[in-house]
């Protein structure tokens, strides 16, 4: 028998509209699909993903929280796992948490797809099978953290993380196939022994071959193997429905990363 083929990132994306009920994929940029492409669909000769981690570095306000939900509700929908399709979003605080959980909640309620697939709940929501669950919480706030084993957990802004204590806790099974997803901008805490300084020292060295490291630093490429970050000027690029906007090129208040956001009108 012959195995059904896979589905993709961006052909489960291209099932769904944004909250304005255009086509989401209308809204991600060329980088963000190959983003997406890699973390998800790309897999070794034995058939085992090819990254166990993610590490996603960009600006506020530049997706970064989208880019996770999107990722955890296709590891939850599609990547099915024989344990458990389980998935686990921590926010950086209670603010950011609620934020996190008000999206994924209306983008389940506007898909029909995700809605006839998915339970909403006041602080997860559950695949109405009852095989899997993705959580949304503040970090602080996991008690118990140690044992817990997800398909995908996922960090949502680790700036403020002075240790690694609460990553080596949901550290992934070593006896399944499970995808950390971090997502950040400049680290607080600029030396040895914070998890993003560490984690970015080790994704511009490319020494972990199942890390994907996409960050949009002045002096790295916005993902390895891709071209490098141009100059700063006023490009154009195609944002929706293929109506041309200016992109600007900034750098956040740290001074340290440098981001093209297109400008949506």
């Amino acid at each position: 028998m012959l195995n059904k083929p896979r589905v993709t990132s961006l052909q489960f994306l291209n099932r769904l509209v944004w909250l304005d009920g255009e086509p989401l994929l209308d809204y991600v940029q060329p980088y963000r699909r190959k983003l997406f492409t890699q973390a998800l669909d790309t897999f070794d000769r034995h058939g085992r993903p090819k990254y166990s981690m993610v590490l996603c570095g960009r600006a506020k306000k530049n997706w970064k929280s989208t880019d996770l939900i999107l990722a955890a509700l296709f590891v939850l929908m599609i990547r099915r796992s024989p344990q458990d399709s389980d998935g686990l979003i921590l926010a950086n605080d209670s603010d950011q948490a609620a934020d996190d959980l008000k999206l994924a909640k209306r983008l389940v309620q506007i898909n029909p797809c995700l809605a006839a697939e998915i339970e909403v709940y006041a602080n997860e929501l559950r695949l109405r099978d009852g095989t899997a669950t993705l959580k949304i919480l503040p970090a602080k706030d996991v008690a118990g953290a140690h044992g817990k084993s997800a398909a995908i957990v996922c960090f949502d802004e680790i700036h403020g993380y002075k240790d690694w204590s609460l990553l080596e806790a949901l550290s992934p099974d070593p006896t399944r196939d499970c995808l950390t997803w971090i997502t950040s901008y400049a680290s607080l805490y600029n030396k040895a022994g914070a998890p993003l300084y560490d984690l970015m020292r080790i994704g511009k060295s490319g020494k972990d071959k199942r890390m994907l490291f996409s960050c949009t630093q002045a002096t790295t490429p916005l993902m390895r193997g891709s071209p490098s970050c141009r100059p700063r000027s006023a490009p154009i690029h195609r944002c929706r429905r293929g109506r041309m906007v200016p992109v600007i090129w900034k750098r956040s208040e740290r001074g340290c990363l440098l981001v093209a956001s297109a400008v949506c009108i």
